[in-house]
């Protein structure tokens, strides 16, 4: 399988799987990609609606929300490209 098959598919698993019927989910992204033996990881963050705050250093009184960026390991085979494991 190619590089661009392997993460089409682990982009599919992840649809299929993790952001089934979640609307909330932003900023979807490829984070990494890495072989494992004969297989693949491929990594993909996205932010899931949660924020986390925080507050600032140098202006005092004042707090920074941010997303909180969650990621989730696709495990895909790298003979066949079916799911192995999502971590």
């Amino acid at each position: 399988m190619s590089v661009e098959d392997v993460i089409e598919r682990a982009f599919t698993y992840f649809e299929q799987y993790v952001a089934r019927d979640k609307t909330n989910f932003n900023h979807v992204l490829l984070e990494a990609f890495e072989a494992d033996g004969d297989d693949w990881i491929v990594t993909i963050g996205f932010d899931e609606g949660r924020f986390k705050e925080r507050s600032s250093t140098l202006n005092f009184g004042e707090s920074i929300t941010e997303p909180i960026r969650e990621i989730r390991h696709i495990h895909v085979s790298g003979k066949d490209g079916s799911l192995k494991r999502i971590s």
